[in-house]
């Protein structure tokens, strides 16, 4: 990555971090840091994904608890297949450089204690007050 590629604020203010929004492009793009954000008031920790694997991921949870005559179900999979594709055909604010959003994979709350590990999780890159990179060990 050159400085051209680098994205840069926009003055006089950015609501989410330049840096940031740099790890979660490069996360669209595959790469897979494990990081700790603050969100309002809340820690959650886990690694950053692709909005397009949220999404699939997502699609896969709705298809594994569906019945064969689930209309709700098959419904809810497609739209997030259409959601998906707005990742993959480069319509989204992704594709120009400015990701709005932030996804994680295997999300954990700071100071809650779950079996689960599978949580996927989003927020609004503008709602990260803080973050620091790597995973901070959770429970309560």
């Amino acid at each position: 990555m050159n400085r051209a590629e680098i994205e840069l604020p926009d003055p006089p203010f950015d609501p989410a971090c330049w840096f940031l929004r740099d790890l979660v492009r490069l996360a669209n793009d595959g790469l897979g840091l494990s990081v700790t954000l603050c969100v309002d008031g809340s820690v959650v920790t886990g690694i950053l994904m692709a909005g397009a694997d949220y999404f699939d991921h997502l699609s896969r949870t709705y298809a594994a608890a569906s019945r064969e005559e689930d209309d709700l179900a098959d419904n809810l999979r497609k739209l997030m297949d259409v959601y998906k594709a707005v990742y993959v055909d480069g319509k989204a604010p992704v594709s120009r450089g400015r990701p709005q959003y932030i996804h994680l994979k295997a999300a954990r709350y700071l100071g809650v204690v779950s079996p689960r590990t599978d949580l996927v999780w989003r927020g609004r890159l503008s709602s990260v007050s803080g973050f620091s990179l790597g995973l901070t060990p959770v429970g309560g």
